[in-house]
C-alpha cells in the first residue's frame, strides 16, 4: 500500500491535519475559558463556527467533486485556508474578542472541510476494491495517530510556558490581582506559540497536498456509483447472489433514461413506445393486433402509434392472415437491441470478470434475453391504458 504515491501522500497529509487540529484546537477552550472568562458551555458554543464551516465546505467540496470528478484542488486550497485559520489564532492576545475568535475558528473550519474527508476519498480511489477498507482505515488511522501526537506535542509546549496545576479557572481567581494578570500573559504567549507550530505543520501539509496525483475518479456516472456502493458478492461464482446484487442495481434504472441508453448503442432512432413494441414483437409469435393487445393488457389504441410507426419503417408487417411479425430489417434491429442490453448489463458486471467465469457469462446471456422480455412498459403507453 505505501508504494501507492496517493495513498502514502494522503496518510502523510491526514497525520499532519490531525496533529495541527486536534492538538491545537484542544487548547483553544483554555483561551476562552482562562483568558475571556467563558463558561465550558460558552466557550463550546464559540467554537460552533468552525464546525459550520467545516459542514459548508465538506458539502459544496463533496457536490463539486461528484460534478467534476478532480478533488486535488480541495486539499491544496484547504492546507491553505488552514494555514491561514493558525496563523490567524497565534496572533491572539488577552484583547482579542471572543467574535474574533470564533471568526479565527471558522477559517480554519473552512479549510478542514476540504481536507477530512477528500483525502479519505483520495485515498479509495487510489486503490483496488479489495483494498477499499485497508485504505479506508489506513488513512483514518493515521488522522487519529496525528491527533494524539498533536495533543501531546502541543501539551508539552504549552506546559513548559505555564505551571499546570493553575491553569483552572478556579485556580486562576485564588491568585493575587497582580500574579494572575501575569499568568493570563504567560497563558496568551504558550497559547500563540502553539497555534504558530501548529501554523508551520499546517504549511507542511500544504506542500505535501501539492504532490498529490489527480486520479480520475471511478463511478462518477449515477449508476456506476450505486454499483460501487453494493457489496462484492463473496464468490464470483455465487450467482443467486450476483443475480440478486445486480437486479437491485437495474430496479434504479431510470425508465426514460434506459430507452435512450439503449437506442444510442443500439444506434437506433426508435422513441420509447417503438422500441418497447419492437421488444415485444421480437419475443413473440406472429399474431394479430387484438391477440397481443390481449396478451400484453393494453387497450388496441394504446398500441395503435408504436405498430404503425414500425409497420411504415419497415420493421414489422402484417402477414395473409392478418398477423404481425418483424421484418427482416426488424430482426436485425432485435439483435442490436439484444447486443446492446448485454454490452450495458456486461458493464455493471465487469467487477466481478465474467470472462474468468463460464457461469457467470451464462447469467450475462440469460439476464439479457430476460431483461429485454420484461423491458417496463414507456410512461406513454401506460398513461394511454388508464
Amino acid at each position: 500500500m505505501f508504494r501507492n504515491r496517493t495513498f502514502t501522500i494522503t496518510c502523510a497529509v491526514g497525520l499532519i491535519v490531525g496533529l495541527a487540529l486536534f492538538g491545537s484546537v484542544t487548547y483553544l477552550p483554555i483561551h476562552l475559558q482562562l483568558v475571556k472568562g467563558e463558561s465550558p458551555t460558552g466557550s463550546g458554543l464559540q467554537l460552533m463556527p468552525m464546525m459550520l464551516g467545516m459542514l459548508v465546505t465538506s458539502v459544496v467540496s463533496g457536490r463539486l467533486i461528484s460534478r467534476f470528478g478532480r478533488y486535488k484542488p480541495f486539499p491544496v486550497a484547504g492546507t491553505i485556508l488552514m494555514t491561514i485559520g493558525l496563523v490567524l489564532m497565534s496572533r491572539t492576545s488577552i484583547d482579542t474578542s471572543v467574535w474574533e475568535t470564533s471568526v479565527d475558528a471558522l477559517v480554519l473550519g473552512l479549510g478542514m472541510g476540504m481536507i477530512m474527508q477528500v483525502l479519505i476519498l483520495a485515498a479509495q480511489n487510489s486503490v483496488d476494491y479489495e483494498h477499499l477498507g485497508i485504505a479506508t482505515s489506513g488513512a483514518t488511522l493515521f488522522r487519529s495517530i496525528g491527533g494524539a501526537l498533536g495533543v501531546a506535542l502541543f501539551g508539552a509546549i504549552f506546559a513548559r510556558a505555564v505551571f499546570p496545576s493553575a491553569a483552572t479557572p478556579v485556580a486562576l481567581r485564588a491568585l493575587p490581582p497582580d500574579i494572575a494578570a501575569d499568568y493570563l500573559r504567560a497563558i496568551v504567549a504558550a497559547l500563540r506559540l502553539v497555534f504558530q507550530v501548529a501554523a508551520a505543520i499546517a504549511a507542511l501539509a500544504f506542500a505535501l497536498s501539492l504532490g498529490l496525483r489527480e486520479i480520475p475518479l471511478r463511478g462518477v456516472e449515477p449508476a456506476k456509483g450505486l454499483a460501487e456502493g453494493v457489496p462484492m458478492p463473496r464468490d464470483a461464482t455465487s450467482l443467486e447472489e450476483l443475480e440478486l446484487i445486480v437486479a437491485t442495481l437495474l430496479a434504479h434504472e431510470n425508465r426514460w433514461r434506459l430507452y435512450a441508453d439503449l437506442a444510442r448503442r443500439a444506434g437506433l432512432t426508435l422513441s420509447a413506445p417503438e422500441l418497447w413494441m419492437l421488444a415485444r414483437l421480437g419475443e413473440r409469435a406472429p399474431q394479430s393486433a387484438q391477440s397481443l393487445s390481449r396478451d400484453l393488457g393494453l387497450s388496441l389504441a394504446s398500441l395503435q402509434t408504436p405498430l404503425t410507426a414500425l409497420r411504415r419503417g419497415g420493421i414489422a408487417a402484417e402477414d395473409a392472415a392478418g398477423r404481425l411479425h418483424l421484418t427482416a430489417a426488424g430482426l436485425a434491429m432485435r439483435e442490436r437491441v439484444l447486443a446492446a442490453r448485454r454490452k450495458g448489463l456486461s458493464d455493471i458486471m465487469a467487477r466481478w470478470q465474467p470472462e474468468k467465469h463460464p457461469d457467470v457469462l451464462a447469467l450475462l446471456d440469460r439476464m439479457t434475453a430476460t431483461l429485454v422480455r420484461d423491458l417496463p412498459a414507456p410512461e406513454q403507453i401506460e398513461e394511454r391504458t388508464h
